[in-house]
C-alpha cells in the first residue's frame, strides 16, 4: 500500500492527539529518517517522556551518532535523577573520555549523609584535581565540628610542591624531607689573621667568605642570615681563634636584631688555641638578621686569627635552621 508523509499539525489543528494500545512504535522501519517531537515550534513547550508509576521505566538508546542532551545557547536548567526514596543515578563511559564542565557556573557534588567516594575502584589510575594552567585555589576539608582530614599512600612517597619546587617530601616508612625550610651550614675554609684580640668584634664572613655546606633556601649572604618567614630558629656558632697566647677572654656572639646572645670564656694566657660554642633558640620575625661573631681580648693587639679548616676538619663553622 503506498504511502505518504502526514503533519498531525495540520490536519488536527487545536485539539489533543492520543495514541493508545499495546506496544506503540515509531519510527521502527528501516529508513534513515530524523524523527523530530516540537523541534521547530518557537512556542514554549513542557514534553513529557514516561511516567513514575509502579515499575515504569525509560530506555534511551543511539548508536555511534551519540546523544545530545540540550546543548542550546539558552539558558536551562537539566535535572537527571531524583534523590526520592532508593533512587540510583549512574553517568559512565567506556574507554573514551567521560567530562563535566561548567563555563563559569560552580559544580556541586554531595551525597546527603551517604559516603562520596573517587577512584574507589580496584584499578591503577592516576588523579589531577585543580592541575590547569590558570590560577587554582583548592581545598581540601573543613574545620567545623569534629571533621577531619587524612591524606595517605603507599609504598611511593607524598610529595607537597609550590612553584619553587618539593616543600615536602614523606617517604612510606616515616622519613620527612622539607627540601626549602630554610637551613644553612657553613664553615671558614682558611685561616683569617689579626681578627681580633683586643677587643675588636669580628662577623665570620668578612674579608674571607665562608664556605657552604648547605643553604636550602639561600638565606645566608655575606656575614648574615635573614630570616625568610616569623618563627622561632635554632642557630650555632662552633669557632677557633689560634695566635692567641696573651688572650685572656673569647668571646661567641650571635647577634640577632632583636637580641644579642654571647658567651664567654676566661683563661690564662698562655695557650695558643681558644674556642667556645653557643647555640641559642631565638624567636625571629621575617626579614630579621643574625650574625655569627667572634671577640677576644687580653692582648696589645687585635693579633688573633680566625682558624679556617684543615681538609676535612672545620676548625670554625655555623649553621642554623627554622624550627616551628
Amino acid at each position: 500500500m503506498a504511502t505518504s508523509n502526514n503533519s498531525w499539525n495540520n490536519q488536527v489543528p487545536a485539539s489533543n492527539v492520543t495514541i493508545n494500545g499495546g506496544t506503540v512504535s515509531i519510527g521502527t522501519d528501516s529508513t534513515n529518517n530524523e524523527i523530530n517531537i516540537s523541534s521547530t515550534e518557537t512556542s514554549g513547550r513542557t514534553i513529557t517522556i514516561g511516567n513514575a508509576t509502579g515499575t515504569s521505566s525509560v530506555t534511551m538508546n543511539c548508536g555511534t551518532g551519540g546523544v545530545q542532551f540540550p546543548s542550546s545557547s539558552v539558558p536551562f536548567t537539566t535535572t537527571f535523577g531524583s534523590t526520592s526514596g532508593s533512587s540510583t543515578t549512574t553517568i559512565q563511559s567506556g574507554t573514551g573520555t567521560l567530562t563535566v564542565q561548567a563555563s563559569t557556573g560552580a559544580i556541586t557534588i554531595n551525597s546527603g549523609t551517604g559516603t562520596l567516594s573517587i577512584g574507589s575502584d580496584a584499578t591503577n589510575a592516576t588523579y589531577n584535581v585543580g592541575t590547569g594552567a590558570a590560577i587554582k585555589t583548592v581545598t581540601a576539608g573543613t574545620t567545623n565540628s569534629s571533621s577531619s582530614l587524612a591524606m595517605q599512600c603507599g609504598t611511593g612517597k607524598f610529595v607537597m610542591a609550590s612553584a619553587t619546587g618539593t616543600t615536602m617530601s614523606v617517604t612510606s616508612t616515616g622519613p620527612i624531607n622539607y627540601a626549602l625550610q630554610p637551613a644553612i651550614g657553613y664553615f671558614l675554609g682558611a685561616n683569617v689573621t689579626n681578627v681580633t684580640g683586643n677587643g675588636a668584634v669580628f662577623s665570620l664572613g668578612t674579608t674571607t667568605a665562608l664556605t657552604k655546606s648547605f643553604d636550602q633556601d639561600s638565606n645566608f649572604s655575606g656575614t648574615t642570615f635573614t630570616a625568610p618567614v616569623t618563627g622561632n630558629y635554632f642557630l650555632y656558632m662552633s669557632p677557633t681563634i689560634t695566635s692567641a697566647t696573651t688572650e685572656t677572654s673569647f668571646g661567641s656572639i650571635v647577634n640577632t636584631t632583636q637580641n644579642s646572645y654571647a658567651l664567654y670564656l676566661n683563661r690564662v694566657a698562655g695557650a695558643a688555641q681558644a674556642s667556645k660554642n653557643i647555640l641559642v633558640f631565638v624567636l625571629m620575625d621575617s626579614g630579621d638578621t643574625a650574625k655569627f661573631q667572634i671577640v677576644a681580648s687580653g692582648a696589645a693587639s687585635n693579633s688573633a686569627t680566625a682558624f679556617g679548616s684543615g681538609g676535612s676538619t672545620h676548625s670554625t663553622s655555623i649553621g642554623g635552621w627554622l624550627v616551628c
